[in-house]
Order: structure tokens, then C-alpha cells, then sequence
């Protein structure tokens, strides 16, 4: 086996955890599973993580950062909040339409976590970092007073509503629509917040 530092070799088996978790599901995702989707022995998957649990919280941490790392680079500092919002939306859908092994895995995980009672924080830690994130994103486009003064807890999470509905669609009926409903959502969100904006300014 090929060496690698301790870092790549865990993302090595938190990508191999990703695509089990999505195509056969978290009961399904052991060590020795994962370990053979990335082609390496158990005993260095139980060298990079003490047990399964700590892998899938990684791998289920792993599905919202790389989201948000797609997306960032979408967002300038200053750019305007409305373009932030369609950036920051299409952003996350381009990944769901790229890459919906990560959608999938985040469903799976947290539905997984929401039935443990002892994994229910995962769940709530995970739209948590979802929304904040996308919060620091929006405050970094804002170029107003009335941007800055937005709700933009409310604002992040119709955005990740409007994806996480949308997405759920997509993986369920691949139809070809879900870039026309994620546009709907968008215009729905921008048309209800112009308003508000311009009585801040005015």
C-alpha cells in the first residue's frame, strides 16, 4: 500500500465512507467495508480512526464541509447580498448535480442520527455548521447598512431549504427539473426580501 500522510489517508477513507453510506447506507458502512471501498487494510483505517463512530461523524462533518468549500469560492466580499444569495444557492445545488453521492450521504447520516439517541447532536451540529456557514457568507457579500441589517439566519435557512427540498426531488426522480425549481426558489426568496430592504434603506 502506498504511503500517505495521516491527513490524505483518513480524507482517503472518509471519501470510501461517502460513497458507502450513499450507496448501501450507514447500517451497511462497517470499518471492514469502508476499508475495502478504499482499497486499504482495517488495520489502517483503526490507525487513522478509533472506531466507526468517529469515522462517521468524519465522514457525515466531511458532507457539510465540503459543501461549503464549493460554494465559498463563489462569494466576494462586498458583491451585493442578492447576488450572494443566488450564488451561494446555485452553488450548493451545482454540487448536489455533480456530486449527489455527498447529497445522499448527508440524508442517509442524518436520518441515521436523528433515530440514536446518542447521535442526535450530529444531526443538529450538522445543519448548524450548514447555516452558519452560509450566514459568514452572506455577511461577507453584504455591501450595506440594509444588507447588513437583514436577517440573515432566516435568509440561510430558506436557502438550505430551498436545496434540500429540491435536491430530495432530484435524487428521488432525476426528472431534469431541479435546477428550474431551485431558479423558483430563488426568485421567491429574492421578490420577498426586496421589500424589506428598501424600507431599511429608506
Amino acid at each position: 500500500m502506498t504511503y500517505l500522510p495521516m491527513a490524505k489517508r483518513q480524507r482517503e477513507f472518509i471519501n470510501a465512507g461517502i460513497r458507502v453510506v450513499a450507496r448501501e447506507g450507514v447500517a451497511r458502512a462497517t470499518t471492514r467495508r469502508i476499508a475495502e471501498e478504499a482499497g486499504a487494510p482495517t488495520a489502517s483505517l483503526h490507525y487513522c480512526f478509533a472506531n466507526k463512530q468517529e469515522l462517521l461523524e468524519a465522514v457525515f462533518d466531511a458532507t457539510v464541509s465540503d459543501g461549503m468549500s464549493h460554494v465559498r469560492r463563489l462569494i466576494r466580499p462586498n458583491m451585493g447580498l442578492h447576488t450572494a444569495i443566488q450564488e451561494i444557492t446555485r452553488g450548493y445545488a451545482d454540487l448536489v448535480r455533480r456530486q449527489p453521492d455527498i447529497q445522499l450521504a448527508f440524508t442517509e447520516m442524518n436520518f441515521w442520527a436523528l433515530r440514536q439517541p446518542n447521535s442526535r447532536h450530529l444531526a443538529a451540529r450538522a445543519y448548524r455548521l450548514y447555516i452558519d456557514g452560509s450566514i459568514q457568507l452572506l455577511r461577507e457579500a453584504c455591501m450595506s447598512e440594509a444588507e447588513r441589517a437583514a436577517d440573515h439566519e432566516r435568509i440561510a435557512r430558506q436557502i438550505i431549504s430551498i436545496v434540500d427540498g429540491a435536491a430530495l426531488q432530484f435524487l428521488s426522480l432525476n426528472d431534469g427539473v431541479f435546477e428550474e425549481i431551485v431558479e423558483q426558489g430563488i426568485s421567491g426568496l429574492l421578490g420577498g426580501l426586496t421589500p424589506s430592504l428598501e424600507q431599511e434603506a429608506s
